[in-house]
């Protein structure tokens, strides 16, 4: 394995395509991975991989905040964390400089039809109900909250669009172009326990929902 960073960026798409990731998420890493690479070759065509810092990091981000969404600079990080921490497992390096950038934090949006409290009492309902409706509305409702699309973006969903163990989406919007949307550990939960029954029913559905 060739010990640079295009080296590293091909390694690991590779060992994404291994693991069956959709076609729009190994797009979704590459794009977000060649604009790295870009500045890494504009800002510091020197530097080896073992000299890449936390400070090189901030700067890229920085950048990245003149002319991306905050949402946008935080697919960049994960993608980022994503790249390094294989690196690290590769024993390519030893320390891991992405571990020092945080996400950048977000305002909730509120949804304007339902309080937090309507939201929380609907999770809670939906929750402890062990057949397959209220276990896929459970399903829905977290994956509603938790990534603010619309809820015909998510009944679109078919089965390859969901990477559970990326925890991303890929939602198709108006005019069909698609987007990455990531989600978080209580959608995974739901996700992981409608899947699991929606198997057992023998659904056959392309459509996740």
């Amino acid at each position: 394995m060739t010990n640079t960073l295009k080296g590293m960026v091909s390694a690991l798409l590779s060992t994404r395509r291994l693991r069956n990731l959709s076609p729009n998420t190994i797009i979704f890493y590459s794009q977000h991975l060649n604009k790295f690479m870009e500045f890494m070759e504009s800002h510091y065509p020197d530097v080896s991989l073992e000299q890449i810092g936390h400070n090189i990091l901030r700067e890229y981000v920085s950048g990245l905040k003149e002319n991306h969404s905050v949402g946008g600079v935080n697919h960049h990080i994960k993608v980022l964390k994503i790249l390094f921490k294989f690196m690290v497992e590769e024993g390519v390096i030893i320390e891991n400089p992405s571990k020092k950038i945080s996400r950048i934090k977000t305002d909730q949006t509120a949804i304007a039809t339902f309080s937090n409290s309507q939201i929380m009492a609907m999770l809670e309902v939906t929750k402890h109900q062990m057949d397959f409706p209220g276990i896929r509305n459970y399903a829905l409702i977290t994956l509603l909250y938790d990534t603010g699309c619309r809820i015909s973006e998510l009944l679109g969903l078919k089965v390859e669009d969901i990477q559970l163990d990326e925890k991303i989406l890929t939602v198709k919007g108006r005019g069909g172009k698609g987007r990455i949307v990531p989600f978080g550990d209580r959608s995974l939960i739901g996700l992981v326990k409608y899947l699991n029954k929606r198997n057992k029913l023998s659904e056959t559905e392309d459509y996740f929902f």
